[in-house]
């Protein structure tokens, strides 16, 4: 055995204690990202997310290295400290549905604020107040957010 049996079970023991601390309060557009990272192999700056807000806001719509998929994603135990986000693969969204890739493309106006702090995650419409894209005549239009219409007086500030 030479001692190594231990190290190798030590080592799996470490690492799966820093998986599990990693994600520690993640939410669930990170948690999608990581999914489809390692479902893909697929680095997270390669990848685009769309929260699907005109379905439900915990529906997130990725595309990932050329690949695109769909999960929908939850708290776990949000009322504690060590909550954290889940997410279920579901069936792959239509190909008409938006193309995750190309909403990350349209221009936002500087005062966008990014949602939880994420680059890479585009929001499209629902029935909240938030600051999202919205379908508009074949292409998609930026609705500012009830913060940025009060900053910017109604009028879009780009």
């Amino acid at each position: 055995m030479n001692g190594k049996p231990g190290l190798i079970l030590t080592s799996l023991t470490l690492a799966a204690s820093a998986a599990g601390a990693a994600g520690c309060m993640a939410g669930p557009q990170t948690v999608a990202v990581q999914r489809a990272s390692n479902e893909f192999s697929c680095p997270a700056d390669r990848i685009a997310v769309v929260q699907r807000g005109d379905i439900s806001d915990s529906v997130y719509d990725v595309a990932a290295c050329g690949r695109r998929a769909r999960y929908s994603c939850f708290w776990i135990d949000a009322d504690s400290v060590a909550a954290s986000a889940r997410c279920v693969r579901e069936p792959d969204p239509p190909r008409s549905d938006p193309d995750p890739m190309a909403l990350a493309s349209l221009p936002r106006p500087p005062s966008a604020a990014e949602p939880y702090g994420s680059g890479n995650v585009i929001r499209i419409c629902g029935r909240d107040d938030g600051a999202c894209f919205e379908p508009a005549g074949g292409s998609w239009r930026w609705r500012p957010g009830r913060a940025e219409q009060t900053h910017c007086g109604g009028a879009s500030c780009w």
